[in-house]
């Protein structure tokens, strides 16, 4: 559910950011990529698993797509978000779709997905760290530990 949340979120993102500057920024991509694995990330915490982190690669792949095409829409039909939901927008697109992923498109879609698989980890790897920060607390003193030291 929160994977499709933040691709809803994220195609509104970066719809916003191309229909404003009239251009697409392509770090954007790689802030979705973030935003969609620290969203997987928070809701699964120390329990992160493959399927989270692939949720989080689908949805920012869908943000991705569906915010080129709404930028696509936006322009094709006069500037009118009307042009967003027309049928022959989407026709016009996908027959295009190759014009719309070029060569620096394809190194943030990379960025992106690589950033979303790797980001619901961290959630994981905070949780250990916090789990064996518990060793070296004040109730515990290594300088009192006896050693054996006879052989």
């Amino acid at each position: 559910m929160i994977a499709l949340l933040s691709a809803i979120v994220g195609t509104i993102i970066w719809a916003i950011i191309g229909i404003t500057f009239r251009s697409e920024v392509g770090i954007v991509a790689w802030a979705l990529g973030f935003i969609s694995g620290y969203a997987v990330g928070m809701v699964a915490k120390k329990e992160v698993h493959a399927l989270h982190q692939i949720m989080a690669v689908i949805s920012v792949l869908i943000a991705i797509i569906f915010g080129k095409y709404a930028t696509f829409a936006y322009s094709y039909k006069g500037n009118t978000i009307g042009g967003i939901f027309d049928p022959h927008s989407v026709t016009i697109f996908n027959k295009n779709l190759s014009l719309f992923f070029g060569g620096f498109d394809i190194i943030f879609i990379l960025l992106a997905v690589v950033t979303a698989w790797q980001v619901p980890l961290q959630f994981k790897k905070d949780d250990d760290d916090e789990d064996g920060a518990d060793f070296y607390s004040d109730e515990h003193d290594p300088e009192n530990d006896q050693i054996n030291h006879s052989r």
